[in-house]
């Protein structure tokens, strides 16, 4: 079999698309877990740099029980939007979803007429009457919850993984069968930069040779001639935006210094998150450079690995759409151990054709976990 795929696609391009299934198994928090520290607000306290920072002993804290009352109270709303869509699950992001748009329509930035009756309902809560008074109470409220929920994320994601090697990714990207791998992830983790580092696989992410401690965003790399790719679409906990060149930089050694934080025009890493939001995001700044790469990748290949991911990303699932139904033999691998599940979780972009493409051979499933799957059922399901 190994002889057969290097004979049909040794000057193959792959795509493989990673979602947050596939860092389960290196220690990285479940989007559940992540929902549960963000509902809970347990042993985080906000800093002096307006950061939620995770902090032993922390003591209680009038901003951190204002936004813990409002954002119990968004749950609360979504729960009971969702309580007949059961197929989607009730999580972090959705709560931040709301959050934004509240704190856009508040603010002016997006008119959304919808949101008002929410708002109605929220100022009339008892115990978030007085935070929101005023519109700039409200606008005011409405951010720090946002900020409160990007933060946990960053923080629950800021750890160092338990386990970094992925076996068939690691095979994938040792054999030369293939000729260029893009590793297109939604993760904002950092394991599979590590993964490489420890095997010592040079791999290319877009950002430039150090200057004064500094990899700058240089987005031109990616087109460079690397045979191993990695375009995180949604950030990562370890982008900031610098002072300096007002770029978006990786710094080399991790030092949360205030020296650092000076260097800084936010505190905050440039993350993605919520659910629709971020398709506003995905044509700004560094993220339109990545998704013009991501479009490049889906253009250049035939063959799409998809693992850990739920099908959630209205944006992402049509570009995989498109990109499904331009060709004859597009063909996408889907490593799962429970189909159906995902099948109805999966947001109509992908639902609405799955069956079909099953059909007609361009959805293939491996029935198993990510941790499970050797690379040989990998390829195998990627020979027609």
């Amino acid at each position: 079999m190994r002889d057969s795929f290097s004979r049909k696609h040794s000057q193959m391009r792959i795509t493989l698309l990673l979602g947050s299934g596939g860092s389960l198994k290196a220690g990285m928090p479940s989007t559940n877990e992540i929902t549960s520290k963000v509902r809970s607000g347990e042993g985080i306290m906000r800093h002096s740099d307006t950061v939620y920072h995770f902090m032993r002993n922390a003591l209680p804290d009038k901003r951190n029980e204002q936004v813990l009352l409002l954002t119990n109270a968004l749950f609360s709303e979504i729960e009971s939007y969702y309580n007949e869509r059961r197929s989607h699950p009730v999580n972090y992001e959705n709560c931040c979803y709301l959050a934004t748009q509240l704190r856009d329509a508040e603010s002016g930035e997006f008119d959304n007429a919808a949101v008002q009756p929410l708002i109605e309902r929220l100022t009339q809560k008892k115990e978030l009457r007085t935070l929101m008074a005023t519109r700039e109470d409200r606008r005011s409220l409405f951010e720090e919850t946002d900020n409160y929920i990007r933060d946990v994320v960053w923080g629950m994601l800021n750890r160092t993984p338990a386990n970094v090697q992925h076996l068939w990714l690691a095979d994938m990207v040792r054999d030369k069968s293939f000729a260029s791998i893009d590793l297109v992830t939604l993760n904002h983790d950092t394991v599979l930069e590590q993964a490489f580092t420890s095997n010592s696989v040079t791999f290319c992410d877009g950002f430039g040779e150090a200057v004064n401690g500094v990899r700058f965003w240089q987005a031109d790399r990616l087109q460079d001639s690397n045979r191993i790719r990695l375009i995180k679409l949604h950030g990562s906990i370890d982008w900031f935006r610098f002072r300096a060149k007002n770029a978006i930089g990786i710094q080399e050694e991790h030092d949360s210094s205030e020296g650092r934080i000076a260097d800084l025009t936010d505190p905050r890493p440039e993350l993605l998150v919520g659910t629709f939001n971020k398709m506003l995001e995905y044509t700004t700044g560094i993220f339109a450079d990545l998704h013009c790469h991501f479009h490049r990748c889906l253009r250049q290949t035939r063959l799409l690995v998809c693992c850990g991911y739920g099908f959630g990303d209205k944006g992402i699932n049509t570009k995989l759409s498109e990109w499904i139904n331009a060709g004859p033999d597009r063909r996408l691998v889907v490593v799962h151990a429970d189909p159906d599940q995902l099948f109805c979780c999966s947001r109509g972009a992908i639902a609405d054709h799955w069956p079909a493409w099953q059909r007609q051979g361009k959805l293939v499933l491996v029935k198993k976990w990510n941790e499970d799957v050797s690379l040989d059922e990998i390829k195998q399901a990627l020979l027609p």
